[in-house]
């Protein structure tokens, strides 16, 4: 049974899966995320504290003190995104051919 997957998905997602790891902007995405996984799991955690509120009901002192400040709370999950997004898109220009053309 597995073997019949297995061959489906080498037959007709594999060449997909190829082409897209080939394309440049999606290339660039998967490393970032790769190289930023532990700053990504950070900031995944500091978002759990937003759901609380829902759970123990937003008139506890906790809860108020969690909206109140959200702000700070938000800002490791803030900084991995931003740095996942600057590291796409500064290694998607510095792999470009269009940069060595320009260096040259």
């Amino acid at each position: 049974m597995f073997d019949k997957f297995e061959a489906f998905m080498n037959k007709y997602l594999t060449p997909i899966a190829n082409k897209m790891d080939k394309q440049v902007h999606l290339s660039a995405i998967k490393k970032a995320m790769v190289a930023m996984t532990p700053l990504l799991i950070i900031g995944s955690f500091c978002l759990i504290p937003e759901a609380i509120p829902n759970m123990i009901g937003a008139e506890n002192p906790i809860s108020q003190w969690i909206t109140a400040n959200l702000d700070i709370i938000y800002i490791p999950f803030n900084v991995g995104m931003s740095l996942m997004s600057l590291y796409a898109v500064s290694y998607n220009h510095l792999t470009s051919p269009t940069i060595y053309s320009v260096l040259s």
